[in-house]
């Protein structure tokens, strides 16, 4: 770049291969002639070759509508860096591959990113499963692994999966998505609760923590329910469900399979007289939901809502390029973490790993998430986010009903 300054806006489209096309590459030079102004040089720092981004996500199977908003998001940012000049004045280059649902597979592509690619940093990563595999292998290698989907865990107890490694986890956390929903739908709707989730760590860690919290708050746990994923008839579980009579359903249902159980609680009148909330009311499962979750309360990191420059631009350019409808929240958290990996690597003035993982610690980072900077803490590297308790209107509009502040992520080393 110039390098980008922490708080890069606008957004722009390039193909798998990394090539600015159509309408999106002409929202990314509107932003870059427009509104957007370049950053100045890291002192000193001019490289002497292009940064290199490995991108693993599933971008087919079960959970591939996260992938592929995943993909858009980081696409539409890495257009937008190499538009106005790349990091360390070269265009910044990145690799996609598909893990097609399967954490095995995750590791062997991380493995082939670092040592056949030699990628400077590995990005994305849905399911807990695959965000294990992948940490793993770049702490191996002590490659920088820039996580991106929410739920990260960390108890009282226990230390942060990022403590000792080389993840930084960019997602929010299993707190930050449940303290503020228990108390804003108890005192609404009512204190019996039901749980569902998708069969593995993350939807059971995020039902154990939204339990502990409901019981504390005077709620009361009727009914718990798992499925593995790829199910695709969820009557015998919505039955069980829809007989305890319960006020409120907390959902950690992922990808397609969220879209196949609101569909049927809707068909089968579970949602008549109970709520749902939780993980499965995401953006990018609006089109095929609608009218069915309309109404429906759920927290939020991002939102289009949020009201800063930087956002509004994002917003203006990402609708340019995809059309409109409801932005999925990882898609702005993998366009945003660009802000997060521009900022590290001017801070750290180098490519260098090690100095760049040293220079997230305390980074803070102009972001599409608030007007002011955020901070990345050392040792876990989480981040506290503002969040936000949103009503789905019609059409998809995620409306801030209740600010809840800005949050600790929880994790600890």
């Amino acid at each position: 770049m110039k390098l980008i300054r922490s708080d890069m806006t606008g957004s722009s489209s390039i193909s798998r291969r990394g090539l600015l096309k159509g309408a999106v590459g002409t929202a990314v030079m509107a932003g870059v002639n427009g509104t957007w102004t370049r950053p100045s040089l890291a002192s000193g720092f001019t490289a002497d070759r292009s940064l290199k981004i490995g991108f693993i996500a599933p971008l087919t199977g079960p959970i591939s509508p996260e992938g592929e908003a995943m993909r858009r998001g980081l696409e539409l940012g890495l257009a937008k860096i190499n538009a106005i000049g790349g990091l360390g004045g070269k265009p910044v280059e990145m690799v996609t591959q598909d893990n097609q649902s399967q954490p095995s597979m995750a590791s062997m592509i991380a493995k082939k990113f670092i040592q056949q690619e030699k990628v400077d940093l590995v990005v994305g990563t849905v399911t807990y499963d695959e965000t294990t595999a992948v940490r793993g292998i770049a702490s191996i290698y002590r490659t920088p692994f820039v996580q991106l989907e929410a739920g990260n865990y960390a108890t009282a107890a226990t230390k942060a999966d990022s403590c000792g490694g080389s993840m930084i986890p960019l997602g929010e956390t299993v707190s930050q998505m449940i303290d503020p929903i228990i108390p804003f739908m108890t005192s609404r709707f009512g204190k019996r609760w039901a749980f569902v989730g998708s069969d593995y760590q993350f939807p059971r860690d995020y039902t154990n923590y939204a339990k502990t919290k409901l019981t504390a708050a005077g709620g009361t746990v009727l009914a718990e329910e798992f499925a593995p994923l790829g199910t695709g008839d969820w009557s015998s579980v919505i039955s069980k469900l829809k007989a305890a009579g319960p006020d409120v359903v907390l959902s950690s249902v992922v990808g397609g399979d969220a879209i196949a159980f609101i569909k049927a609680a809707e068909s089968l009148g579970f949602l008549v007289k109970t709520k749902v909330t939780g993980i499965s009311l995401q953006p990018e499962f609006y089109p095929a939901l609608g009218s069915a979750i309309d109404g429906q309360f759920t927290v939020a990191r991002y939102t289009p809502e949020i009201s800063n420059e930087r956002n509004a631009e994002f917003v203006r350019q990402y609708k340019e390029a995809y059309g409109e409808g409801p932005i999925p929240s990882v898609a702005s958290s993998a366009f945003d973490c660009w802000n997060f990996i521009a900022a590290a690597i001017e801070r750290a003035g180098s490519f260098d790993a090690a100095k760049v993982l040293q220079a997230f610690d305390n980074l803070e980072v102009r972001s599409i998430l608030s007007e002011g900077a955020l901070k990345v803490a050392p040792a876990s590297r989480g981040v506290d986010y503002p969040m936000y308790v949103c009503e789905i209107l019609p059409g998809g509009t995620w409306k801030i009903a209740e600010n809840a502040g800005v949050l600790p992520s929880g994790l600890t080393c």
